[in-house]
């Protein structure tokens, strides 16, 4: 069972994915990088949701690396905020859309 994918719909070939919490302390980075590099065979696009302060950079870069090497197309939604390595996450991504209010910080 993932641990971090919410939905696969197997009919239109797409998942979801939240990141919620901060990376390498609430979110493990590597799980989280590898239950998405596991989508990339059997899915065509992936709605990944952000909600993170951000966080441990070396942890990060694992889910970054993993984006990169996707075929798949991801597009990220910043719920609320995609701060510091969550930032570099968002937009790694093939596409990027916030809420109203999100808040994206880059430095």
């Amino acid at each position: 069972m993932d641990k971090y994918v919410d939905i696969v719909n197997k009919d239109t070939k797409e998942a979801t994915m939240r990141l919620y919490g901060e990376i390498g302390r609430q979110v493990d980075a590597d799980l989280f990088a590898q239950e998405l590099a596991a989508l990339d065979d059997r899915i065509d696009k992936i709605h990944l949701h952000i909600n993170s302060p951000g966080g441990d950079v070396i942890s990060g870069l694992s889910i970054v690396s993993a984006m990169r090497t996707m075929k798949a197309f991801i597009h990220v939604y910043i719920d609320g905020i995609a701060a510091s390595m969550a930032a570099v996450i968002a937009i790694a991504a093939d596409r990027v859309s916030m809420q109203d209010y999100a808040k994206l910080m880059i430095h």
